[in-house]
C-alpha cells in the first residue's frame, strides 16, 4: 500500500533538567515519511535521535506539534490506543539486543507474538517463528540461549523478533553499534534485504554516514533541529 505512512509538523518537546530548566531535545521538526521507503537518522550523541525515535515508535506522547500516523492524529489518542497501534504497526530493534537470557532463541522471537494484538493459534505462532528465523539465518540455532550466542546472532535474532509482527514500520536505534566491524556489515546486509522483500518502512538511527547511505533518505539531526542530506 503506498502512501504517507506518518507525518510530523512543527514537532517540539522537552525534558526537564532542573526546578527551572527545560531542554528541547525535539525542535520543531516537520516530517513526512512514505510507506514502504527506508530513512536514517544521523547525528552525535545527544543530538536528539532517540528522543526523535520515541515520538515517531509511539512511546512518547509528550510533545507539541502534530504527529499523523496512518491517518491518526496521535495527540488524540489515549494511552491504551496508542499502545494498540504500536503493539499492531511497529517493530523495535535496539543496540543491546534486549533479549531475555534464560528464553531461548524461538522464545525470545514469540514474545512479540504473545504480547501483540493479534490472535494466532499456537501453529501458526511456530510457523511464523520458524519464518522469521530462517529469514535471518538462524533456523538451527531456535533452541540456543542467547549466552551462547555471538553478537552478531543475538542482534539478527533480535530482528527476527521485531519482523515477526510483520510492522508497517521498523525502527532500529544504532542496530550495527555494539558490534565489529565485518559483524555489523553482515548484520545490516540481513536487515536492508528483509526490509526490501517485505516493504517494510524503515527508520534508522546511527551515528555512521556508512551505515546511513544504505537508507534512500539520509537525514541529520543536531541540537533537536532535522535536516534533509
Amino acid at each position: 500500500m503506498s502512501g504517507v505512512l506518518l507525518e510530523l509538523e512543527d514537532v517540539t518537546a522537552k525534558v526537564q533538567l532542573g526546578r527551572r530548566q527545560l531542554l528541547t531535545t525535539v525542535d520543531s521538526v516537520s516530517l513526512e515519511i512514505i510507506r514502504g521507503t527506508s530513512h536514517a537518522i544521523v547525528g552525535k550523541s545527544g543530538s536528539g535521535k532517540t528522543s526523535l525515535i520515541s515520538i515517531l515508535g509511539l512511546l512518547n506522547s509528550d510533545f507539541t506539534g502534530r504527529y499523523s500516523y496512518a491517518g491518526s492524529d496521535v495527540g488524540r489518542l489515549s494511552d491504551r490506543q496508542r499502545s494498540k497501534l504500536r503493539g499492531s504497526h511497529i517493530g523495535f530493534v535496539f543496540q543491546n539486543y534486549s533479549l531475555i537470557r534464560h528464553l531461548n532463541v524461538a522464545e525470545n522471537v514469540d514474545l512479540s507474538l504473545r504480547y501483540s494484538n493479534e490472535k494466532l493459534s499456537r501453529r501458526q505462532r511456530f510457523a511464523r517463528i520458524t519464518q522469521a528465523l530462517e529469514d535471518v539465518g538462524l533456523a538451527d540455532r531456535r533452541k540456543e540461549y542467547p549466552g551462547r550466542l555471538s553478537g552478531g546472532e543475538q542482534q539478527r535474532v533480535a530482528i527476527a523478533r521485531a519482523l515477526v509482527l510483520r510492522p508497517e514500520l521498523l525502527i532500529c536505534d544504532e542496530p550495527t553499534g555494539a558490534l565489529d566491524t565485518d559483524t555489523g556489515k553482515h548484520v545490516l546486509s540481513v536487515l536492508m534485504e528483509l526490509v526490501r522483500s517485505s516493504r517494510t518502512t524503515l527508520v534508522l538511527v546511527t551515528h555512521d554516514s556508512e551505515v546511513a547511505a544504505h537508507c534512500e533518505n539520509v537525514m541529520h539531526m543536531d541540537s533537536g533541529r532535522l535536516t534533509h542530506a
